[in-house]
């Protein structure tokens, strides 16, 4: 049996506020600019590399130590 560990979201990252007048971008209209369409894991480094489908990158580094923190929204 799997057990979800964490869950990570992208899509914060990128959202702005939207004015009322400004209208959807036409470039991607039938995908969700936040989809994730790769994903790379290097487990000597450390490090996490995610693209999206709107050429946005993020990369995460991970320390070797346990930390329990809070986010605040």
């Amino acid at each position: 049996m799997l057990q979800v560990l964490y869950k990570l979201k992208t899509a914060k990252v990128f959202e702005k506020a939207r004015c009322k007048e400004e209208k959807p971008s036409t470039e991607i209209v039938d995908e969700d600019p936040f989809a994730i369409q790769l994903m790379s894991w290097c487990p000597e480094s450390r490090m996490l590399c995610v693209a999206g489908v709107s050429a946005h990158v993020i990369v995460y580094r991970f320390s070797k130590q346990e930390i329990t923190t809070e986010v605040v929204q």
